[in-house]
């Protein structure tokens, strides 16, 4: 063989082992852009349960009620969230009670 004829071959190995790594790296990209998709398809699938929520309690004749999984989950029972609510309201009117005993001024 010719020195001509060997630095083809090794040109030809070089080229093919350029191929090989190209076809590696576009079907490693294929599989990044695929997963991608599912990615963001599962995020405006938990976006839509998210923002699509249910209302636990309603009461039709009076026009209201509690919406349930607003983020997906519900954080408490509704009875414990009125029962919170209710607990601290009491404890700023009586906090407002004692102050105004004791002197202060309210405006309204």
């Amino acid at each position: 063989m010719l020195k001509g004829d060997r630095e083809r071959l090794k040109q030809l190995e070089r080229v093919s082992q350029l191929r090989q790594e190209e076809k590696q790296l576009k079907d490693g990209r294929e599989f990044l852009i695929t997963e991608k998709k599912q990615q963001d398809q599962q995020k405006l699938k938990e976006e839509e349960e998210r923002l699509n929520g249910k209302v636990k309690w309603f009461n039709g004749a009076k026009g209201y009620g509690f919406r349930y999984g607003f983020i997906g989950t519900a954080d408490g029972s509704v009875i414990y969230g009125m029962t919170y609510l209710i607990i601290l309201s009491f404890i700023i009117w009586f906090i407002a009670y004692l102050l105004y005993k004791r002197g202060y001024k309210i405006k309204f």
